[in-house]
C-alpha cells in the first residue's frame, strides 16, 4: 500500500487597479496555512504563512518594480495527497485581504463575501399596498455587492413578508445579519462562487429540497469513528455508508450529552414597523423530563398582525423550534482528525462511537471546518458538529 503524503497547491492572480489579471505567483514553500469554514459565519477565512526574506515584485506597465501580492489579488488554496491520489482539491477560492509589511510574509485571505463589507445598500422595503417576501430582499441587498443569492427551499417555505423593511446605511454584510436574524435563516458564501446560501440553518436536509450544489449524495457520505472496535463495526455496519472514513485523532473536544441542555428558550419578538411594539413567547421542556437547566433568549423581528394573540403564537413557534434545534445534538464540539479536503462544512457524515455503542451511531453536520498545514504537524482538520433535528 502506498503511503500518502500530505500536498498543497497555492496559487495568487495579481490583479491591476482595472481589474484586469496581470501575473500569476505560485508559492513554492510555506510554514502553515490555515482555512476556515464555517456555516455560522458568511464569509470563510484563510491565512498562508510564507518563509521568505523578500516580497516577489513585478513590473508594472512603467516598467517599475511594485509589489506581486496586494489586497484584492485572488488567492486559490487545494489540498491534497500524493501516493494512491494526486488529486488536489479546492478548500478556498477568495481574494487577499491582509499583506503583512514584515518578513516572513503573512497573507490573509476572505471569499466572495469580501465585497459584502466595503458596499453599501439605503432602502425601504415593502408597503403596506405591496409588501416584499425577505427572500427578494436578500436577492436585491446582494446585488448591491455584486453578489447572488442561492436560495434553494421549496417557495416561500419559511419566508414572509414585510410591509417596512428599513436598511439605513448599512453595509451588504449589516443588512444580511438583519435579513439572518428576522428569519432565523443562515447565508453564507457558496466555496469558490459569488452566490450566497440564505435559507434554513440545516441547508442539507435530508427530505427537503435545500441541498446546495456539490452537496455528496448519501452513498458518499463519510464515516469517522471515536475509539477502539473500527474494523468489527465497519463490517457489522453492513457498509450503509460509503467505505471512506477516517480515524478520529482526538475527540477530547466533544462532549456527549445523555440529556437535553436546554430547559427554557424565550423569543422576543419585535415588530419591523415600530420597534417600542413587541410580544414574548417561550418554550419549555415539560416537567418529569431528564433536562438541564439551561435558559437562552434571543430577539427576531416580525411584521405584526392586528391580532397580539397572532403575534404571541409567532413568538412561540420560533421559541419551540429553537428549543428543538438546540437540544437534538447528542455530541457538541468538535474532533480533530486527518485533512480531507472532500469534506466541507455544512456536509452531513456518520460518526460512531466505541464509548457510546448504538447511541451516538447518527448523521452529524459539519458545522465548521478548520484545516491546518505545515511541514511539520503535516495536514489536519478540526470539525465542529451539530446533529440536524430532522436527522433523528
Amino acid at each position: 500500500m502506498a503511503v500518502l503524503r500530505p500536498a498543497f497547491q497555492v496559487t495568487i492572480t495579481n490583479v491591476d487597479k482595472d481589474g484586469k489579471d496581470v501575473g500569476t505567483y505560485n508559492v513554492k514553500a510555506i510554514s502553515q496555512i490555515t482555512v476556515n469554514q464555517s456555516s455560522q459565519k458568511p464569509c470563510d477565512s484563510a491565512e498562508v504563512h510564507v518563509p521568505t526574506s523578500k516580497k516577489p515584485m513585478i513590473k508594472d506597465k512603467e516598467g517599475k518594480e511594485a509589489e506581486l501580492i496586494t489586497p484584492k489579488d485572488k488567492l486559490v488554496i487545494k489540498f491534497g495527497y500524493i501516493g494512491e491520489k494526486a488529486d488536489l482539491v479546492t478548500v478556498f477560492s477568495g481574494y487577499v485581504s491582509w499583506v503583512s509589511p514584515e518578513m516572513p510574509l503573512v497573507i490573509k485571505a476572505e471569499d466572495a463575501f469580501r465585497d459584502a463589507k466595503h458596499n453599501y445598500v439605503n432602502k425601504t422595503y415593502g408597503t403596506d399596498s405591496n409588501p416584499m417576501w425577505y427572500s427578494d430582499i436578500a436577492r436585491d441587498v446582494l446585488s448591491h455587492a455584486g453578489l447572488d443569492a442561492y436560495i434553494p427551499t421549496p417557495e416561500k417555505e419559511g419566508d414572509w413578508q414585510t410591509s417596512s423593511l428599513e436598511l439605513k446605511e448599512q453595509t451588504v454584510a449589516q443588512a444580511m445579519a438583519r435579513l439572518s436574524q428576522d428569519t432565523e435563516w443562515i447565508h453564507f458564501c457558496l466555496p469558490g462562487t459569488n452566490e450566497v446560501y440564505f435559507g434554513p440553518p440545516f441547508p442539507y436536509r435530508k427530505n427537503k429540497k435545500y441541498l446546495p450544489r456539490g452537496a455528496g449524495a448519501e452513498s458518499s457520505r463519510l464515516l469517522y469513528r471515536i475509539g477502539s472496535g473500527r474494523e468489527k463495526s465497519n463490517f457489522e455496519e453492513g457498509s450503509t455508508s460509503s467505505a471512506s472514513w477516517g480515524n478520529i485523532i482526538s475527540a477530547s473536544g466533544l462532549k456527549y450529552q445523555s440529556r437535553k441542555p436546554y430547559r427554557r428558550v424565550i423569543c422576543n419578538l419585535v415588530d419591523t414597523k415600530y420597534s417600542s411594539k413587541s410580544v414574548e413567547g417561550t418554550a419549555e421542556v415539560p416537567e418529569g423530563e431528564e433536562c438541564e437547566e439551561q435558559e437562552v433568549s434571543f430577539t427576531a423581528h416580525y411584521d405584526f398582525k392586528k391580532s397580539k394573540a397572532e403575534n404571541e403564537a409567532e413568538a412561540g413557534r420560533r421559541a419551540e423550534k429553537r428549543l428543538a434545534m438546540l437540544n437534538s445534538t447528542q455530541y457538541t464540539g468538535s474532533f480533530t482528525t486527518f485533512g480531507n479536503p472532500g469534506l466541507r462544512h455544512s456536509q452531513i457524515f456518520k460518526l460512531e462511537s466505541a464509548e457510546h455503542p448504538g447511541k451516538i451511531d447518527h448523521y452529524y453536520e459539519a458545522k465548521e471546518v478548520s484545516f491546518n498545514y505545515s511541514p511539520t504537524g503535516g495536514f489536519r482538520m478540526t470539525v465542529q458538529v451539530s446533529r440536524p433535528p430532522d436527522e433523528e
